[in-house]
C-alpha cells in the first residue's frame, strides 16, 4: 500500500473515523494540542517524535483565527464550563522570537474565545517583556 492508497483509503472510511474520535474524545481527556514529526522513508512513514505543546500558533492563517478561537473556546469550555481565565506558563529557557510570537497568537486567540488570558513565570519576572516578530495583529 503506497501513500496515495493510504489517503484515499483514509477519505473512504472519514465519516467512520471521525465518529470513533467523537468517542474516543468523550472517553478520555484530549489535551488541547500537540504534534508529531513524521518521516517518510518512501517505503514506510513513522512518528519520529511527539511535541506536547508545540509552537506554531503564530503561522496560523488570520482567515482561521475566527474559527481556532472557536475550537478553542469548546476545548475549554468541555474541560471547565465555568472556566474565564487562562494562565499560559511558558519555557523560560527560549528567547526565540518565534516562540514569543506563538505565545502572543495563542494569548490572543484565548481572549478572542471570550477569556482572560495571562502568560508568564516565577523564572521570567526578571526579564520583563519578551518581543515577538509581530505581524501587526
Amino acid at each position: 500500500m503506497n501513500l496515495n492508497d493510504l489517503n484515499q483509503l483514509i477519505e473512504a472510511k472519514r465519516q467512520e473515523i471521525t465518529e470513533w474520535m467523537e468517542k474516543k474524545r468523550a472517553e478520555v481527556p484530549i489535551p488541547i494540542y500537540g504534534s508529531v514529526d513524521v518521516r517518510d522513508a518512501g517505503w514506510k512513514i513513522a512518528v519520529v517524535d511527539a511535541n506536547h505543546f508545540p509552537a506554531g500558533f503564530n503561522n496560523v492563517a488570520p482567515e482561521d483565527e475566527q474559527h481556532l478561537s472557536a475550537l478553542l473556546k469548546n476545548h475549554i469550555n468541555r474541560r471547565d464550563e465555568k472556566c474565564r481565565w487562562v494562565h499560559l506558563y511558558p519555557e523560560s529557557h527560549t528567547r526565540n522570537a518565534a516562540y514569543v510570537e506563538n505565545l502572543k497568537t495563542l494569548q490572543r486567540l484565548i481572549e478572542q474565545a471570550g477569556f482572560r488570558c495571562t502568560v508568564g513565570s516565577p523564572e521570567l519576572a526578571d526579564h520583563g517583556s519578551l518581543a515577538g516578530n509581530t505581524r501587526g495583529r
